[in-house]
């Protein structure tokens, strides 16, 4: 089984434009529909327990449990069960 952390690194180590075009779709309590987008853009690193984010020039670390579904140029490439 392929784990989002997997699937994010091989973007970002494509070569094909790494993580720009994907939005990752993450669970923000607060947020509208409890729901927040990171661009692929803002991805610093695909650490081993969370994503390193840059927001407003500080470092946001975001869990990989609170992901809930990644695209890629407006197509769904993963989805967590029971959140999409």
């Amino acid at each position: 089984m392929t784990t989002i952390r997997d699937l994010l690194n091989k973007l970002k180590w494509s070569g094909r434009g790494g993580l720009r075009g994907c939005e990752i779709t993450i669970v923000h309590r607060g947020a509208p529909g409890n729901r927040r987008v990171i661009r692929g853009e803002d991805v610093d690193d695909v650490a081993p327990r969370a994503l390193i984010c840059i927001e407003g020039g500080r470092e946001v670390v975001i869990p990989y449990h609170r992901v809930v579904s990644l695209t890629k140029d407006g197509e769904i490439i993963w989805s967590r069960r029971g959140h999409d």
